[in-house]
């Protein structure tokens, strides 16, 4: 448990620690406290309302006051009187009366009545004394209160902050709480109970009584590390229930020299490194952490330390998921000891933050774990069993391995073990891929396919089996790449080796089988939506062609066969489709030139009542100076009348806006007046109709679209 303890730990105090330290362990330091139980007779002030203020202010200057007399000098109404008159006034003498009795009340004591009417109103000694402070007070004998005790550090005045919100053990010791008197006993109740002792409320108390004691204690390891450079120690004391360090403890060990001394002699007395042999490993160390600038804390340069040859044992076991980039396609092999919420944390991460689809993880974790860690394991098992990329099995495992392949580094990590300063200290070391690499490699694969091998073909068997009874699909197909990419890496493998070719071979035939009937099918489906698209006029109906398609194009799988090719043809069908629609619902605004209403006086008639129809100024001029032309009155006669009777109640007669017009365009020309009515509606989906071709290339000019009539007819009359 101290492995993984000191895992969690590390994760935290790396944010403080330099890079040249190195994590040597933990040990608890226990904390003694007192929770001791008090009662004392406490004094609570209340500050006077106007009323007190008032009423102690006339009592101090008078020796004695009726309560008539009070109301008198306050002006109020609480009696009848004749001389002068008056009439009483209830709610005036309810208020006075209530002032009077909370004053003389038992809980302030600060007046007298003479009897239950007030009749001789003075002020008691404690009222005089109460009044020269402008408050009053309420005392309450033998009230409760608890004051912590911190035995440890010393440090009373903190000591609830530090131990009133954990549930401590109790200690078995026995503390004196040595008040030497009730002023240092107020001093520190100033700060842990100011709702009990405040000078500035003056609340207070007196005669305070011990009444009961627990003496409790709480343990908190404290990491120990050791800068490899400058040789000296820092410690962590590490608050394990919020996860964090306790920087008010940190502080007091640090500054203690005694108390880092004692942890440092207690430490050495279970950690002995006699037995490790002496090896260079702490000088290699030294000399890459050298190279980094002084005072830089590991998590800024974590990267890097990753990339060295020796790494501390806790920051590699930490950050182990950061080795290596997620885009890269990697063959990962991992066999661990222990098993922590980070680790499991890391791996998971691991997994979830590689991007490449043909990337391998293999993680061996301990059979005899935790009740807790086996939850861990269990649900990686759970992820193992949705992701082709990975596998998770529990064996027997006696030491740390991970083995790490990719197409630019391959390389494997074991622990090393050393000591400094005669304490015991593992490092990770990084090694070039060699035979003992391969050996590793291999020996996990066998086991890995001694676990899932046969499981794995007896579920492609089953698969197989169920996929010849249903329909084609693609899922089927991604369902034997599934399985394929799992059980590829078994193949010549342990024991299972041929089972696992034979079942490799069994995929590649029916995969054959379902790819030449799924094409069969798409192909089908394609003909049914080519069909219904050519007669499609029900928007509703498109829809569900066009979801149809979308089914269909998903189904296809490589880019090169004649169903994708097919498909993407009848995206151009479906795109002209769409637009049609769109196009139908569209309102439009057609401005009309005076040749197309020569050449069809109804052409309003050809034109759909939800568009508008818009008649430039210039064009009824044009059409009225025709009736002058024996050739042309007629037309122009029978274009007016449609125009005037206005049957589809949507033709506007629009004036000429020549500030649209470009600077060299002539604003009196008559071709021009009418192009710059149309641009007036350019941006509502206006269209100008003219078979005047010098109209037409002003209109490109100023990108205004245009249409000849017979486009017109083409595109918009066969909808009529």
């Amino acid at each position: 448990m101290s492995k993984e303890i000191g895992i969690e730990i590390y994760k935290q105090i790396s944010n403080e620690m330099d890079v040249a330290e190195i994590y040597f362990g933990h040990i608890p330091i226990a904390f003694h406290y007192t929770k001791a139980e008090y009662t004392a007779t406490c004094t609570e002030a209340f500050p006077f309302n106007p009323f007190d203020k008032v009423i102690c202010e006339l009592l101090k200057v008078e020796e004695q006051l009726s309560f008539e007399s009070i109301g008198d000098i306050l002006g109020l109404n609480v009696y009848d009187s004749d001389t002068p008159k008056k009439n009483i006034d209830f709610a005036e003498k309810e208020i006075l009366t209530e002032a009077l009795q909370s004053l003389a009340s038992s809980d302030f004591r600060m007046i007298e009545g003479g009897d239950i009417n007030f009749s001789r109103c003075r002020l008691t000694a404690i009222g005089r004394e109460y009044a020269e402070k402008k408050s009053k007070f309420k005392i309450t004998a033998n009230k409760p209160f608890t004051i912590f005790f911190d035995h440890t550090t010393g440090n009373h005045l903190q000591a609830k902050q530090l131990y009133g919100f954990i549930d401590g053990k109790l200690s078995g010791k026995e503390f004196a709480i040595e008040i030497a008197d009730e002023a240092a006993l107020k001093e520190i109740a100033a700060v842990q109970i100011p709702e009990i002792y405040n000078l500035s409320k003056q609340h207070s108390f007196t005669d305070a009584v011990l009444k009961k004691q627990k003496n409790l204690f709480i343990e908190f390891p404290v990491a120990i590390t050791f800068n490899i450079i400058d040789k000296s120690f820092q410690f962590y004391c590490y608050d394990s229930t919020n996860k964090q360090i306790h920087k008010h403890l940190n502080e007091w060990i640090r500054n203690n020299d005694n108390v880092k001394q004692l942890l440092l002699m207690d430490f050495a007395a279970t950690n002995s490194a006699v037995s490790v042999p002496s090896n260079n490993i702490p000088n290699l160390f030294a000399e890459q952490v050298s190279a980094f600038p002084t005072n830089t804390k590991i998590n800024s340069v974590k990267t890097d330390l990753l990339k060295k040859e020796f790494v501390d044992e806790q920051l590699f076991y930490s950050s182990f998921n950061e080795l290596f980039n997620s885009k890269d396609k990697v063959e990962f092999y991992l066999c661990i000891p222990f098993i922590t919420e980070s680790i499991s944390k890391s791996v998971r991460t691991l997994i979830q933050n590689s991007v490449n689809e043909n990337s391998r993880f293999y993680f061996v974790f301990p059979v005899q774990v935790s009740e807790k860690a086996q939850t861990e394991i269990n649900q990686l098992k759970s992820l193992a069993h949705e992701a082709a990329s990975l596998l998770v099995m529990q064996q027997p495992v006696k030491s740390f391995s991970l083995c790490y392949k990719s197409e630019t580094e391959s390389f494997y990590i074991e622990i090393a073990s050393s000591s400094v300063n005669n304490f015991p200290k593992n490092f990770s070391q990084r090694k070039v891929w060699d035979k003992r690499a391969e050996k590793i490699e291999t020996y996990l694969l066998e086991k890995f396919s001694d676990e899932y091998a046969l499981k794995i073909c007896d579920e492609v068997n089953g698969a197989v089996n169920n996929d010849i009874q249903e329909t084609v699909s693609k899922e089927q197909l991604d369902e034997l790449a599934f399985y394929e990419f799992k059980l590829k890496p078994f193949a010549d493998i342990g024991t299972q080796g041929e089972t696992v070719i034979l079942t490799l071979e069994l995929i590649e035939n029916f995969r054959e089988d379902r790819i030449e009937k799924l094409e069969e099918k798409l192909n089908n489906q394609i003909d049914d939506i080519k069909t219904k698209l050519s007669t499609v006029t029900d928007e509703k109906e498109f829809a569900e062609i066009q979801k149809s398609f979308k089914a269909t194009t998903a189904e296809i799988i490589f880019n090169d066969s004649e169903a994708f090719k097919r498909c993407e043809s009848l995206e151009a069908v479906i795109a002209n489709k769409r637009e049609e629609f769109a196009e139908a619902k569209r309102i439009f605004a057609f401005i009309i030139d005076t040749n197309a209403f020569i050449k069809d006086p109804l052409i309003i008639s050809k034109i759909q009542a939800k568009n508008k129809v818009i008649i430039a100024a210039k064009v009824l001029d044009e059409l009225d100076g025709f009736k002058a032309n024996p050739q042309l009155k007629e037309v122009a006669s029978k274009s007016i009348r449609e125009i005037f009777n206005d049957k589809n109640k949507n033709i506007r007669r629009a004036k000429a806006n020549v500030k649209l017009l470009p600077p060299d365009f002539n604003r009196r020309a008559p071709d021009n007046l009418i192009l710059a009515v149309a641009l007036m509606y350019k941006d509502n989906n206006g269209i100008l109709i003219s078979d005047d071709k010098g109209l037409h290339e002003k209109a490109k000019i100023v990108e205004m679209p245009v249409l000849s009539y017979d486009e017109f007819l083409s595109k918009y009359s066969p909808k009529m």
